[in-house]
């Protein structure tokens, strides 16, 4: 009977689903590629129209945005837009296609965890009650709900990436001009780097 009960408790937990549309701040912690750094940042979500971007303060520390411009403190964007991937350096005036959808830089589905398996209730880094799901990967996952919701508070991507989402910021319409591409990324070269070029088969 006891076990029935655990069970029913377990089985009722739901991992964060995104909103079709929504933005929201957050802070990150990123050992990627052997650099420790810290940003602030916000991402943009439409998933009706299949665009996204995610801008950081700080690109170094992104596997992304690092391997482009090595050890260089600058902002860079990531602009998801017609199944492709641009990363932006808007002080560089500078733009480059990484890869496309086919090659894994498309958007995220909304429902992209709901693989996830419940592993408890906790504290999440803001100091919000919160239920926490693993998702497998190529790394350890822990993506973190507000409790009772499924609103996604953090994302760990164990050992090197911690997502930190500032919930009160959530807001679920997105001006269509924020995924406008800025006139480097008309015609832009190939991204250099192990990480993009890797994604395009080059390497």
């Amino acid at each position: 009977m006891l076990l029935a009960i655990l069970l029913s408790v377990v089985s009722s937990q739901t991992p964060p689903i995104w909103p079709d549309k929504f933005s929201v701040n957050f802070t990150e912690l990123n050992d990627d590629i052997g650099i420790k750094a810290r940003t602030q940042g916000t991402l943009y979500y439409d998933w009706p129209n299949k665009q996204y971007r995610l801008d950081r303060d700080n690109g170094v520390g992104d596997r992304y945005c690092g391997s482009v411009n090595l050890f260089r403190n600058t902002p860079c964007q990531h602009i998801v837009k017609n199944e492709k991937r641009y990363l932006y350096f808007p002080n560089l005036s500078s733009c480059c296609y990484c890869c496309n959808s086919t090659a894994g830089c498309g958007v995220l589905e909304p429902n992209w965890a709901a693989d996830a398996t419940y592993v408890g209730n906790e504290i999440d880094h803001n100091g919000n009650s919160a239920e926490k799901f693993e998702k497998s990967g190529a790394q350890k996952n822990y993506i973190y709900s507000l409790k009772g919701t499924t609103i996604n508070s953090q994302i760990d991507q164990e050992p090197n990436n911690f997502i930190y989402f500032l919930v009160n910021t959530y807001k679920y319409q997105v001006d269509a001009s924020i995924f406008n591409l800025p006139k480097e990324c008309a015609s832009p070269k190939n991204c250099g780097g192990l990480v993009c070029s890797n994604l395009r088969g080059e390497i």
